[in-house]
């Protein structure tokens, strides 16, 4: 720390005590607002910066009256659906829920699944742990540090909370009982009812699942419109 006149101040130097002791409170007071007591939608609105997939823009999530009410939804319902367009941000959405689940809840267990698992951190359900690993890096100071594990699909929490990458396939989602899953672009995926009659398990544990997609035919539109067999 400096002072006025740029000189830098030891962490002894009254000033330098004050200024860490009102960081500590601000970030009392924050873990208050967003952690496992909090507000999920506050921590979106006020930390979550997201980074546009075609031009690289790093932006705050935007604040769209529709995006209050869809993470009410998840807070409240086990099993949501939700159609979307691309302008929507809604995977950013569901991917920063899920961050504050297990960023701010010990042991919590997270699936991102994807058509396909992903080779590299810039596909399929892999990329989607690099957006949540990019949200983590991108925080306001006013929460206090949390050190993270990362690798390529993979990411940990000093709390025991996990997020991991799982292509689609009934065998995959069986292996698992998840506290939360999302499932992105669902109505492209080959085995996509197969792969939702696997996760059930997650619903009876006491767990959610939230899948988002492009709107087209078959098995998702079924799925929103309430309408399986």
């Amino acid at each position: 720390m400096a002072d006025s006149a740029g000189r830098v101040l030891g962490p002894e130097h009254p000033l330098a005590v004050r200024a860490a002791a009102r960081l500590v409170l601000e970030q009392r007071r924050a873990l208050a607002a967003y952690g496992v007591q909090g507000d999920p939608w506050a921590f979106v609105r006020d930390c979550v910066w997201t980074r546009d997939e075609a031009t690289g823009q790093v932006r705050r999530y935007p604040h769209q009256e529709y995006a209050e009410l869809l993470v009410r939804r998840w807070q409240t319902e086990p099993l949501l659906a939700v159609a979307k367009s691309r302008r929507m941000v809604v995977t950013w959405l569901f991917v920063a829920c899920n961050y504050w689940l297990a960023r701010f809840s010990p042991l919590a267990k997270v699936a991102f699944m994807a058509r396909k698992l992903g080779k590299t951190e810039t596909e399929g359900s892999a990329e989607l742990v690099r957006r949540a690993y990019f949200i983590h890096r991108h925080l306001p100071p006013v929460l206090p540090p949390c050190e993270v594990e990362y690798s390529v699909g993979f990411l940990r929490f000093p709390n025991g909370s996990e997020i991991v990458a799982l292509g689609e396939g009934e065998e995959q989602a069986r292996q698992h009982t998840f506290t939360s899953v999302l499932a992105d672009e669902v109505a492209f995926w080959e085995h996509a009812y197969e792969t939702w009659v696997a996760l059930r398990p997650t619903i009876e544990g006491g767990g959610r699942i939230t899948a988002v997609s492009s709107a087209a035919p078959g098995f998702f539109k079924d799925l929103v419109h309430d309408q399986l067999g």
